[in-house]
């Protein structure tokens, strides 16, 4: 251990001195050296506090008490007296030893707490607080206690009256021992706690407030009450308040306007509970003259069954939200007019009955009434659908099951759908009628309407001379046909079939004579006009003044000699199947001509609607084709168009393969011509393998609006071609200080630098593709520049004066522009070095 010897200790900055760990010193210590100092413990002391001599030190003044005194009691010493004595200058709290003097007083007036375990005096104690704890757990007075702090007492206090000015601490009972005891609280004791001289006490105050500082405040006895005669009774708790007991719980209100309020605050979840659900025969009593149940968001009555009786009142339940019942069954009986009424204000708001759940169950709708309308289904603005999404293969069925009834089965094939009405056992003329009483009765069907063993269809007049038609109508409501009857008194007239309004096309009359044409026929058959054969015509002798038209499936002439057609017109028509004219030859000169004779304006068409790529075919499989035309005159010429590819193909391996020739004189041109191509090959002339070989016996001349591109592996070029944008050979350049243009269309620049490495050289305008080889004539340098250098650069360099320096040791640059804004370049010196040049700046 070391020791550190000093006279002063003084702070290096502050007020304060630190020591970690412990500290020992010996000898006097004199703590402060002012009454404004201070001494505090933050540790508790282990130690005996002995003062230096007896009788002289205390502990605290009289303006300065100590507020509590705490001592032990020990085995022989645990009590505090005060009987006669008049004076003293000490006290001995139970557990300390006595001095030699035994100190006893008339009266004893301490400042703070007095804690002993037993306390007696004949006079006044007054004290700021008192505390009775230890073995005999009494206090004992015989005239009067004042005690301005608090009494804590384990066990009995008794005396003849006391007066607390502060707090009374009880560790075990409080008795009041009058039957008429009154317990007092307040400045002017207007809160009591009255015993009523029997069992029970009445506490009078207003408010009254009854808090636990713990999670439950109970009130038990055989019987308790909590009331108010003017005021309220309120009862509030910081969580939980729990109402229970064995038997009844009543809320009663006995005022004419008294309201009985359940109110949450809970923003969520469960609100308000009432359980009443011990067991199945529980039951929830609600009785009142009128319930409204008002509710914000969804209802929901959850229950194996739910009965509402109302009596001869009204039960009526709002909201202006959703009023949603979930029960395992739902009973409605009515006895009087009754009606669910759905007012919608807005599109979509639809009121719909339904079942769901894929099994046997059913929507059931009954009426045993016995008037026409005993069940009405109605709608006074809309239109009104029934079964719209009947599933496939399930029927609609409207009528008595199994005798009179009408089936709509749809089905997901639709040889399988069908809709029927049925009468399975009337015998009626009207076992089924359909009537329209003003207007007419439409049937529609691609298919048969009537099936049966021997099916019947009766149309029958009211009237006895009444005229029975079948009208067929196209959609628009033209009249396509008719048939009608005619009849007088019941006897029949005639029968007559008709197209659009014409109603005497076929007609049959009484004495089964037919007429075509006519109205009364004379013949069995009569016929006005041309007749018409599709099968066998068998006659000895066909006479026909008119026209013969033959239908016939198949059509064969046989003729052993020439057949000849002499007509003014003639028209051969096949449809649905191949058709062909063939002649067999078996010698020479056997030639087949179709020919169109006569010096007029008129054509011979060979014309073809097929859809295929030889919809029009002119082909030989042995000789040749000729095609001419003799006449000279204008639009006397030979036309071949198509909406598609024109197409000229030959496979014979000889010169001339493909031959295109005009002869016919020194006017003539051959043109080959594209309208409104604008691709690279618009007009292309290819050779797979062999050379292109054009000859002239004059001059050859191309005119291009743009480029004119020669391209291949070796070129040998000796013509002087002249065209836009084709670069000529080479053009000499002498730069100057303002700058020399290269020529458009040079392909290669002699440059002469004139002396002057500043002098400047000036590229033409960008031809993407273009490349422009530049040669110095000397050793000097030059500038290089574009033609717009603020906006066109030399390898990505650009600027309003931007230029490249070429050297002088540098012989050859070449440039290629890449862009409408970018040439990129690259130079060589003497001995074939290349670099590439500097960017434009």
């Amino acid at each position: 251990m070391s020791t550190l010897y000093v006279n002063t200790i003084t702070p290096n900055s502050g007020d304060t001195i630190s020591v970690s760990g412990s500290l020992f010193v010996s000898g006097t210590i004199n703590l402060g050296d002012a009454n404004t100092d201070s001494v505090a413990f933050g540790a508790d002391v282990s130690s005996s506090i002995i003062p230096n001599a007896a009788n002289l030190y205390d502990l605290g003044s009289v303006s300065q008490p100590w507020r509590k005194f705490f001592g032990t009691a020990s085995a022989t010493s645990h009590s505090l007296t005060a009987a006669t004595a008049t004076t003293a200058s000490y006290l001995i709290p139970g557990g300390f030893n006595a001095p030699s003097v035994n100190p006893k007083f008339l009266s004893l007036n301490i400042l703070n707490t007095i804690t002993a375990s037993a306390i007696s005096c004949s006079g006044t104690i007054i004290a700021d607080a008192f505390q009775s704890t230890g073995n005999d757990d009494t206090l004992q007075f015989n005239d009067s206690l004042s005690i301005s702090g608090s009494i804590v007492a384990s066990g009995q206090l008794s005396g003849s009256s006391a007066t607390i000015v502060g707090d009374v601490i009880v560790g075990d009972d409080l008795s009041l021992l009058s039957d008429s005891a009154v317990f007092n609280m307040g400045l002017g004791n207007d809160f009591k706690i009255t015993h009523d001289g029997t069992t029970g006490a009445t506490i009078t105050g207003n408010p009254i407030l009854v808090h636990s500082l713990l999670s439950t405040l109970s009130l038990s006895g055989s019987a308790a009450f909590i009331g108010a005669s003017t005021g309220d009774v309120s009862i509030s708790a910081g969580d939980d308040i729990a109402l229970s007991a064995a038997d009844d719980i009543s809320l009663t209100s006995t005022s004419e306007d008294g309201l009985i309020t359940l109110h949450s605050a809970h923003t969520a979840g469960q609100s308000i509970l009432i359980d009443a659900n011990a067991n199945a025969g529980s039951i929830l009593d609600v009785d009142a003259g009128i319930l409204d149940i008002d509710i914000q968001g969804a209802a929901t009555l959850d229950a194996v069954g739910i009965a509402l009786n109302a009596g001869s009142g009204e039960l009526d339940l709002t909201t202006i939200g959703t009023l949603d019942v979930n029960a395992n069954a739902l009973d409605m009986d009515l006895t009087n007019s009754s009606s669910i009424t759905l007012t919608s204000n807005q599109t979509g708001e639809d009121l719909t009955i339904s079942q769901v759940g894929a099994n046997d169950s059913s929507i059931i709708i009954t009426a045993a009434g016995t008037g026409a309308d005993a069940i009405k289904l109605d709608v006074t603005s809309g239109s009104m659908l029934i079964a719209p999404s009947l599933a496939d293969a399930k029927t609609l069925k409207i009528g008595k099951n199994g005798a009179a009834e009408m089936v709509f089965s749809p089905h997901g094939t639709a040889a399988s759908e069908k809709i029927s009405i049925t009468n399975t056992a009337g015998t009626a003329d009207d076992a089924v009628s359909i009537s329209a009483a003003l207007g007419g009765l439409t049937l529609e069907s691609t298919d048969t309407i009537i099936t049966s063993e021997h099916p019947k269809l009766t149309l029958k007049s009211n009237a006895a001379s009444g005229d029975g038609s079948i009208i067929f109508k196209s959609g628009d409501g033209s009249t396509m046909a008719t048939v009608r009857c005619d009849v007088t008194s019941n006897t029949l007239n005639h029968l007559a079939i008709g197209s659009g309004t014409n109603d005497t096309h076929l007609v049959v009359d009484a004495n089964g004579k037919i007429g075509l044409g006519v109205q009364t026929p004379g013949e069995v058959l009569t016929v006005a006009g041309n007749i018409s054969a599709s099968g066998a015509l068998t006659a000895g002798a066909l006479t026909a003044n008119g026209a013969v038209d033959l239908n016939a499936t198949t059509l064969d002439i046989d003729a052993s000699g020439l057949v000849t057609i002499d007509s003014v017109g003639l028209s051969i028509d096949s449809a649905g199947v191949a058709a062909n004219i063939t002649s067999t030859t078996d010698g020479a000169a056997e030639d087949f001509t179709i020919a169109l004779a006569g010096a007029t304006d008129s054509s011979l068409i060979l014309s073809s609607t097929g859809t295929g790529a030889d919809a029009l075919q002119i082909t030989t499989t042995a000789g040749g084709i000729d095609i001419s035309a003799t006449g000279n005159a204008a639009g006397e010429d030979i036309d071949i168009s198509s909406a598609a590819s024109v197409n000229v193909t030959a496979t014979e391996n000889a010169a001339n393969a493909i031959y295109l020739r005009a002869n016919g004189g020194t006017s003539e041109t051959i043109k080959i011509h594209s309208d409104q191509g604008t691709g690279a090959g618009s007009v292309e002339i290819t050779s797979d393998a062999g050379s292109i070989d054009i000859n002239s016996g004059d001059n050859i001349t191309v005119d291009a609006a743009d480029d004119i591109t020669v391209t291949a592996d070796n070129v040998s070029m000796v013509a002087n071609v002249t065209a836009a944008k084709i670069q000529s050979p080479t053009t000499a350049v002498t730069a100057t200080d303002a700058g020399a243009a290269i020529p458009a269309g040079t392909a290669v620049a002699l440059v002469n630098a004139d002396s002057d490495a500043n002098h400047i050289v000036i590229l033409p305008a960008p031809v993407v593709g273009n490349i422009i080889h530049i040669i110095e004539n000397g050793t000097t340098g030059y500038e290089l520049r574009t033609s717009t250098p603020a906006s066109i650069g030399i390898n990505g360099g650009t600027a309003s004066n931007g230029e490249s320096a070429i050297a002088g040791a540098i012989t050859y640059v070449r440039c290629v522009c890449v862009s409408s804004t970018s040439w990129i370049a690259t130079q060589f010196d003497a001995d074939g070095d290349e670099s590439k040049v500097e960017a434009a700046a």
